[in-house]
């Protein structure tokens, strides 16, 4: 079901109160932890407006209303890993090595 955008007011940290149509608004819901993101361009400065939306409850009327994106994290990202991250060094030598170069 398709509903007709509705005015909404929004905090700009540039600009202070803005209002911005419902369908101007994207809503990104992590699935694995369950927070939610939003975010806007505002009308006034043209900066990108973002913050947690689980904080606010009008986004829990309004969640129907706005685009919703869920984004899929790879299961890599949610492992643990342990020991120190690669270096450029180690970049490198992996080429080195796959190229069969000394």
């Amino acid at each position: 079901m398709k509903y007709t955008p509705i005015p909404v007011e929004m905090l700009c940290p540039t600009c202070d109160s803005i209002t911005v149509l419902t369908d101007e608004i994207t809503l990104m819901v992590n699935p694995y932890s369950g927070t939610s993101t939003y975010a806007l361009i505002c009308p006034s400065c043209d900066e990108v407006v973002c913050g947690p939306a689980e904080a606010d409850r009008i986004f829990r009327a309004l969640r129907a209303l706005v685009e919703v994106h869920r984004f899929e994290v790879v299961p890599e990202m949610l492992e643990t890993h342990s020991g120190p991250p690669i270096s450029s060094d180690d970049v490198l030598d992996f080429h080195q090595a796959i190229h069969g170069i000394s």
